[in-house]
């Protein structure tokens, strides 16, 4: 088990200055060197296009009392904390607007090699790949919002609200 912390993340601001990006966990193939997932938290300021990323799955969470408005491919959606967005790494997907600055959670996996799934929880022990506390954290760990809990497939006990990233290999991987 590993555990990283939010503020010991590098930040690395935006090309576009709307925002910055905490990466918490990257994960690569060994032969190609290809993303296979991607744990990060970014900090937003203000509206923007993402990132295109072809071939690859992402989910986007809020984690302060924000609102995000998003549009994915043209239709818009809004995402509150704690609302898990899941949308494909091609689609032309925009920051259109953005109640007061605040944090979100993105995951990214290769599409061709894994998938992620995230769910929230509360308590439990939980087999899983990682763990991002959310809030209210109260296990026996030290964790802060933010802070990850790569786990990999080990026993892990939920302390409070939490994401759960579960990662599943496709064939061959």
């Amino acid at each position: 088990m590993q555990i990283i912390t939010l503020s010991s993340a590098t930040e690395q601001q935006w090309v576009n200055l709307a925002g910055s990006t905490r990466e918490l966990w990257l994960e690569t193939d060994d032969t190609t060197g290809a993303v296979i997932l991607r744990i990060s938290v970014a900090t937003l300021a203000a509206p923007a296009a993402f990132s295109p990323l072809p071939g690859m799955n992402r989910s986007f969470l809020p984690l302060d009392e924000i609102a995000v408005e998003l549009a994915i491919d043209g239709k818009h959606l809004l995402a509150r904390k704690h609302e898990v967005v899941q949308f494909r790494g091609d689609a032309d997907t925009r920051m259109v607007a953005l109640s007061r600055p605040g944090r979100a959670l993105n995951i990214m996996s290769d599409g061709r090699a894994a998938y992620h799934t995230l769910e929230l929880k509360d308590s439990g022990t939980l087999d899983c790949h990682s763990v991002v506390a959310l809030d209210d954290w109260h296990g026996s760990l030290k964790l802060r919002s933010g802070d990850l809990i790569i786990a990999a497939g080990a026993p892990v006990q939920i302390g409070g609200k939490s994401a759960v990233v579960q990662l599943t290999a496709k064939n061959g991987m």
